[in-house]
């Protein structure tokens, strides 16, 4: 586990100052963080689909998420740092981490929301596919359909006695 959360790392620090820097430096900061941002979506997007394999599905994603961080970061500090030569370092920097600590506090928030409202949906879609099929007569037949499970059976013996009707009790007088 270590190494699928190291490539992350070490890809964007590799890449940086090739990548990152250099492109910033020249480039439209705006589009790099743009471009970077939806290289990380795209990649962690892709954890839920990555299939039953754990290592190279995830190192890949890991990789990618590295990717895309390295094209943005440095575009990211880039622009605080254009900022802060007009209202000031101290200001620009706090401005960066206070947006960056309100997405660190919303975003656990809104996926736990969002996990919780897809289990619900889950649930309601698991109760819905629970009923177990009937067995139908050899022939294809629907004419004949037998209870497929104890619990079937138990509950039609159920329903044709509470159907039923109950001699009353005369009670001695």
């Amino acid at each position: 586990m270590g190494i699928v959360l190291s490539a992350n790392t070490f890809l964007m620090a590799l890449l940086q100052v090739p990548v990152g820097g250099r492109v910033t430096d020249t480039g439209n900061k705006v589009v790099l963080i743009v471009v970077g941002s939806a290289i990380t979506a795209l990649a962690i997007a892709a954890i839920p689909i990555s299939g039953g394999s754990f290592w190279p599905p995830l190192l890949a994603i890991t990789s990618f998420v590295g990717i895309g961080g390295a094209i943005q970061q440095p575009a990211i500090m880039a622009l605080t740092v254009d900022a802060g030569r007009t209202i000031g370092m101290g200001t620009s920097m706090g401005a960066y981490n206070t947006v960056f600590g309100i997405g660190m506090i919303i975003a656990p928030l809104m996926g736990g929301r969002l996990h919780g409202l897809h289990r619900h949906r889950r649930r309601l879609l698991r109760r819905r596919c629970d009923k177990p099929p009937r067995n139908r007569d050899i022939r294809g037949d629907d004419a004949e359909e037998r209870p497929s499970s104890r619990y079937e059976r138990y509950s039609r013996v159920r329903v044709d006695l509470l159907r039923s009707p109950v001699p009353s009790a005369k009670r001695p007088t």
